[in-house]
């Protein structure tokens, strides 16, 4: 049986194409999930990847033009059922991990976390989106957070910051910095 030290859900990457992760880590490995790519995701949640919802957010962190109020609170709705979506099937694939290893599954990725030499977690800021970055000999992986960063002008709530914060700590060690997050 696979010893779990934690997980982070709904990290995204890309600027075009959009990739949903469900992070989950062991002592020596993380097991990247790409959530998106699964036969049983809901029409709804990929119709709201397809808008790509990192895009709403410039360069600068800013959000793009706004609309009306109603048409940002659907937004935000279909935002928090799409993070809801991919958590629950992030949580199962993790309760069920060794069976899914089991069936070398094409969604996943796997990560030697010997050849990692840095890891940031950053708390969104002024708009900017939280985000994980994995520095390794092949270079930099970064992932925006959007567990619930919609709610808070791009910021995690305390809880789950705390939580990802947790989960690296023990994972990386000394290899672990966070920027912004709650003592």
């Amino acid at each position: 049986m696979t010893d779990i030290i934690g997980s982070i859900d709904n990290a995204y990457q890309g600027r075009i194409g959009v990739r949903v992760y469900h992070l989950i880590f062991t002592a020596t490995t993380m097991f990247k999930f790409d959530v998106m790519n699964r036969k049983d995701l809901s029409q709804y949640y990929k119709d709201y990847i397809k808008q790509n919802p990192i895009a709403r957010f410039g360069q600068n962190g800013m959000m793009g033009p706004l609309g009306s109020y109603e048409y940002e609170q659907v937004v935000k709705q279909s935002h928090f059922q799409a993070v809801l979506e991919a958590e629950k099937i992030g949580l199962d694939i993790e309760k069920n991990l060794d069976k899914y290893l089991s069936e070398n599954p094409k969604n996943l990725e796997t990560v030697d976390l010997s050849g990692v030499t840095k890891v940031s977690l950053i708390q969104g800021k002024d708009l900017r989106l939280p985000k994980l970055v994995i520095v390794s000999g092949s270079g930099e992986d970064e992932y925006k957070l959007m567990h619930n960063n919609f709610e808070k002008l791009a910021k995690l709530d305390d809880e789950t910051i705390t939580r990802y914060r947790t989960v690296l700590e023990k994972v990386f060690e000394e290899r672990f910095s966070s920027e912004d997050a709650p003592v």
